[in-house]
């Protein structure tokens, strides 16, 4: 059994000696033009906790050494070297052009929340009342979503953000940066911050662009 941890260009540097799930051995062979990264297993993978850090670690690493790297899903497992082959020339161009979409980018999040929630008692015997308050508040978290999203988007190649708001605001979201502007990109969530007082905000990474591409397994 393959398990293929990412899909690179072939400017991948050497790893040697790099570990993957189960302390497997990490293997980087080439597609044509394309190199794949993967570890061997006697039989398919049930991957636990520790598995998904390690899974992550390999990428953390080829994106560490400055590589360029599709992350492949945690299920990216194929029967053997020539079946993993096929699956990546089937989809040669798209992985061509994702590689270059992500080249010199990095993915970064943002989480906010509210910091404190409360429930709203006033207008449990008025349904209108309710429902004008509803409203407000729907158009208020709109507003907060715009303030917070569009000044990163704004820096940023692409985005994705899930926002929900039962039992309080959440939102969290992702946006592909340039390396070169990462500076600006944290300068700007640093004055988010300090408009938004009310929320809990966090920005992680960078990261490898999970978010934005993937090289998808089969099972």
């Amino acid at each position: 059994m393959i398990h293929l941890y990412a899909i690179a260009g072939d400017s991948l540097p050497r790893r040697d000696g790099l570990a993957g799930i189960d302390g497997a051995a990490v293997e980087i062979s080439s597609v044509d033009d394309l190199r794949v990264v993967f570890s061997r297993h006697e039989r398919g993978l049930h991957v636990d906790e520790n598995g998904v850090v390690e899974h992550a670690r390999v990428i953390d690493d080829l994106t560490s050494a400055g590589a360029t790297v599709l992350p492949a899903r945690l299920q990216s497992d194929y029967a053997d070297e020539g079946a993993l082959a096929t699956a990546v020339r089937e989809r040669a161009l798209s992985l061509r052009n994702a590689l270059q979409r992500v080249a010199g980018r990095v993915e970064l999040g943002v989480r906010a929340a509210e910091r404190t929630t409360s429930e709203r008692a006033a207008g449990a015997d008025d349904p209108a009342a309710y429902m004008r308050a509803r409203l407000a508040d729907a158009q208020r978290l709109d507003q907060v979503v715009a303030a917070i999203h569009e000044p990163l988007a704004a820096l940023s190649d692409d985005s994705v953000r899930h926002v929900v708001t039962i039992g309080g605001f959440k939102m969290s979201s992702a946006y592909l940066v340039k390396k070169e502007t990462l500076d600006d990109f944290r300068s700007v969530f640093d004055t988010i911050v300090s408009e938004h007082p009310d929320l809990a905000l966090v920005c992680t990474g960078p990261w490898p662009p999970y978010s934005f591409v993937a090289a998808r397994g089969r099972e």
